[in-house]
């Protein structure tokens, strides 16, 4: 009972633990919640309109909002008792739920993530690559789609596999069994991820602007798929916070900072699929308000 009621780090010298109104960055952590996750729902209920309506159609890759639901939750119950605090000011009590709310955060963002490239890649596909070509843009697409795949599928696996027993990822009080360097893999995952996000960012401008159409036309196009520089500078970011965490046992304090990064990353990526349906929707309200 001691040890659950105590901090769940040393407070630095001349620091004294604060459990009842510890200094926080709240409401820094539900704007980023709310605005993002508004941000991904507004932009894909516009895709579903435009592809149920006008489309007729709809792909197995338009199941990310659903992930993206599974990905906010837990943060939002953590800003509930750890609104971005320091560990010391956390009782170990509330750290195990911390630790166990943030793994499944990481695991629904590995599963969003993989979602939201699937669909960029696939959608890329779908306008660039003629049917039945093979075409060298044709296989880097489809080289990208398997290694993010089989990279984010590892992740994953890793995720809920790297201790034994499993609870002892975020239940400190287990001292029988073993985990892998938990640290050490989520920054090389971070990393990974954000050289992903460049790749894919470049390899989308590099054939947007090789296409035989005018330039105004490219820049519009390329305007789209640049949204993707912001899905990689909140990448990179959250490699920094990874990286932070290795080197520091503040860990909830930076962690909550890196998953907050990973929101306004997938908010972005969200922005990058929908965008492109934008006109469509334009040009069908402006036809109705010419008929009514």
């Amino acid at each position: 009972e001691i040890i659950l009621n105590g901090p769940a780090a040393s407070p630095p010298p001349g620091t004294v633990s604060n459990f009842e109104n510890p200094p926080s960055k709240k409401s820094l952590g539900y704007g980023v919640l709310i605005a993002t996750f508004t941000i991904s729902s507004l932009v894909t209920a516009m895709r579903f309109v435009v592809k149920l309506s006008l489309v007729k159609k709809m792909h197995t890759e338009d199941c990310h909002q659903a992930a993206e639901v599974g990905h906010v939750v837990p943060s939002f119950l953590v800003l509930q008792f750890a609104p971005i605090i320091h560990q010391w000011d956390l009782q170990v009590k509330n750290i195990i739920r911390f630790l166990l709310y943030f793994n499944v955060g990481a695991i629904m963002y590995d599963v969003t993530i993989l979602f939201l490239k699937l669909a960029i890649l696939i959608q890329f596909l779908r306008v660039f690559v003629v049917p039945g070509q093979r075409s060298k843009t044709f296989w880097i697409t489809h080289m990208l789609i398997w290694t993010n795949s089989i990279f984010y599928f590892t992740c994953v696996f890793l995720e809920i596999f790297a201790c034994r027993p499993i609870q002892k990822k975020w239940d400190p009080l287990i001292v029988t069994g073993s985990c892998l360097n938990v640290k050490v893999l989520d920054v090389t995952a971070a990393g990974v991820n954000f050289v992903s996000d460049l790749l894919i960012l470049i390899f989308s401008q590099k054939v947007i602007w090789c296409l035989n159409m005018a330039r105004s036309q490219k820049a519009k196009v390329a305007a789209i798929f640049l949204v993707g520089a912001l899905a990689c500078a909140f990448s990179g970011l959250r490699f920094y916070h990874s990286y932070v965490i290795v080197n520091t046992q503040d860990i909830v304090y930076y962690a909550s900072l890196a998953a907050l990064s990973s929101y306004a990353e997938t908010a972005a990526g969200f922005l990058v699929i929908c965008l492109p349906v934008l006109p469509k929707l334009c040009a069908r309200i402006k036809k109705q308000n010419v008929i009514s």
